[in-house]
């Protein structure tokens, strides 16, 4: 029976996570109410990097963010991954290709690796659903992904790279993937790339490290690893100045790895 308890939760979490997907993909759909994003610039961006071009060689005349080129070609002013995660879909169906019902689907799937984000850190799972449903219908979730404008578009799609990386981080994945999806939230959303000192941190406490570099790493332990005791005696010991610290409030973003 103890085996099996570990199996029906997974089987459970998977069950919630479908009804998750398809109760958000449901509401980004009605809210939609079928309009074509006005600004999309992502499904032409993708097929000139289909064609081997960076730039567009012509372009709707609602397309007001382009920087003309020396060259004749007129390059969009977004960073350009939402354009690369487009690719294949343009690839089959064109340029025509609506990026908002890329964007409602991805919305969706934001929902579901919130979840899983949340059980990671030994949340209940009712609490984990609760939280998980409170970023779906109660913050800008559930305005961008229905829209799916470029801002928009590029909004989720740097969500989605985030929140992968961060799952990488408590799946223990190698720097590479980490990196890659880090990478990919930067260069969808510039601002994305302010969470760098996040994965420094983190990856200092992966290393053994030495010297100078020790105390780095017991600070940043008592803060990524869910450890704030430690960390407040480390602080005590060690920035008298600076007392007192609120060490216990890191417990309440610190992430508990597996």
């Amino acid at each position: 029976m103890q085996i099996l308890n570990p199996l029906r939760g997974r089987s459970a979490n998977r069950s919630i996570s479908i009804i998750l997907f398809f109760a958000a993909l449901a509401l980004f759909i009605f809210l939609n109410a079928d309009r074509p994003a006005y600004t999309s610039y992502f499904p032409h961006l993708a097929d000139a990097f289909l064609r081997g071009r960076l730039g567009l060689l012509d372009a709707p005349s609602w397309m007001n963010e382009l920087v003309p080129g020396s060259n004749g070609q007129l390059y969009v002013v977004y960073p350009p991954a939402p354009a690369v995660l487009l690719m294949p879909f343009v690839a089959v169906f064109g340029p025509q290709f609506r990026q908002e019902y890329a964007s409602m689907a991805l919305g969706a799937l934001n929902v579901v690796l919130v979840f899983h984000m949340l059980i990671a850190t030994k949340i209940s799972t009712r609490g984990a659903v609760a939280i998980a449903l409170t970023y779906a219908f109660g913050s800008v979730t559930w305005y961008a992904p229905s829209i799916g404008t470029a801002w928009h578009f590029a909004h989720v799609v740097s969500l989605f790279a985030m929140l992968c990386a961060i799952r990488s981080c408590q799946r223990d994945s190698s720097l590479w993937v980490i990196g890659f999806f880090f990478a990919l939230a930067g260069l969808s959303r510039l601002p994305m790339l302010a969470a760098a000192p996040f994965f420094c941190c983190l990856h200092c406490c992966e290393v053994k490290p030495r010297g100078f570099t020790n105390t780095i790493h017991r600070a940043c332990s008592g803060g990524i690893h869910g450890t704030p005791q430690a960390f407040g005696k480390f602080h005590r010991k060690h920035c008298t100045l600076l007392r007192p610290c609120p060490y216990e409030l890191l417990n309440v973003w610190a992430i508990q790895r597996r």
